[in-house]
């Protein structure tokens, strides 16, 4: 019993805690302080919400700190949210949400009906196989229009790297490193934890193959 009340007064206490050390505000929305997430919504977001030819956008996964981004980058764009959770299907886009795995997402869109695809914290965090991995990339390329473009985000560490992607992923081979001008690269490690999370730019070349 006394177990229980410990427990149940930590609880709250945890969460308080997660609240004050691992969140900020940003643009009025509650989000995570976390150095890849500060990147995110602060550089690469930002910059590809005001490109024109990015009309059609894909989201894929959903939580809590994801809900407001609709309203503050994309709300001039055609916005799209995927995620495999119907507890989480709250926090997509009140446009469009699909609830089901991106590995099933041609069950739903036609192809090439997208300019951006941001897939973002899914790959060990959900997609935890070899298959899993090439099949969203397989639905991914199917997905883009030529020239699209393509933000892979994912932990290099070995508890969330179902194999070493960059090098082994069939998938990735058809697309092509996108140089990203804000960051000056088409790849870009965030060090100051220890998640090693990493962002990879690509784009489809135009010249499309028959999948």
């Amino acid at each position: 019993m006394i177990y229980a009340l410990a427990k149940k007064m930590l609880s709250p206490l945890l969460r308080l805690h997660f609240h004050l050390t691992r969140t900020r505000k940003k643009a009025g929305h509650r989000g995570l302080s976390f150095p890849d997430r500060v990147l995110l919504e602060d550089v690469i977001l930002p910059y590809l919400a005001v490109q024109p030819h990015l009309k059609d956008v894909l989201f894929i996964g959903c939580e809590w700190y994801t809900a407001w981004y609709r309203n503050v980058y994309f709300k001039d764009k055609n916005f799209t949210t995927i995620e495999i959770d119907p507890v989480l299907a709250k926090f997509g886009s009140p446009q469009a949400h699909i609830t089901d795995g991106i590995q099933h997402l041609d069950k739903y869109m036609q192809p090439a009906g997208f300019d951006l695809i941001i897939y973002n914290g899914v790959f060990g965090w959900g997609v935890n196989s070899r298959k899993d991995a090439e099949d969203a990339f397989r639905q991914i390329r199917k997905a883009l229009r030529p020239g699209g473009l393509l933000l892979f985000g994912w932990d290099d560490i070995p508890e969330r790297k179902p194999f070493d992607v960059l090098t082994e992923s069939e998938e990735l081979k058809h697309f092509a490193a996108y140089h990203f001008p804000p960051l000056n690269t088409a790849a870009h490690r965030v060090t100051e934890d220890g998640f090693r999370h990493t962002y990879n730019f690509y784009a489809l070349p135009v010249q499309r193959e028959t999948l």
